[in-house]
């Protein structure tokens, strides 16, 4: 590594765990910070590792869910919000083991517009 980048964006976890292993390669995990997004497992597992710096979860399985919940509703003549958000988080270091521990679930709550819960 020739520049002195200060971090790394990484539009998922994959491309995430091969700029952690190029950081790694070059010296500087700690150094450099290497953001990703998805939270799949092997990169929150690199996250308590202290390999990757973060990663920002999504929950596919709450995604698709929220979609069933919403044609459901729509079938049975209910109203539905315009907007749905889906449920994401920022895993650190700090929650990396509770959001293995939960995995594939949210390791924290979350409102779902569409169950009430």
């Amino acid at each position: 590594m020739s520049v002195a980048p200060k971090g790394f964006f990484a539009a998922n976890d994959d491309m995430g765990l091969g700029i952690a292993r190029a950081v790694a390669n070059a010296g500087k995990t700690g150094q450099i910070a290497v953001i990703s997004v998805d939270g799949n497992e092997d990169a929150l597992k690199s996250v308590a590792a202290g390999e990757l710096t973060a990663t920002v979860a999504q929950y596919p399985y709450e995604i698709g869910a929220l979609g069933v919940q919403a044609c459901e509703a729509v079938l049975a003549g209910q109203e539905i919000p315009t907007e749905i958000e889906s449920p994401t988080a920022l895993v650190t270091k700090d929650n990396a083991e509770q959001a293995i521990a939960a995995f594939p679930a949210p390791f924290e709550e979350y409102q779902n517009p569409l169950s009430g819960s």
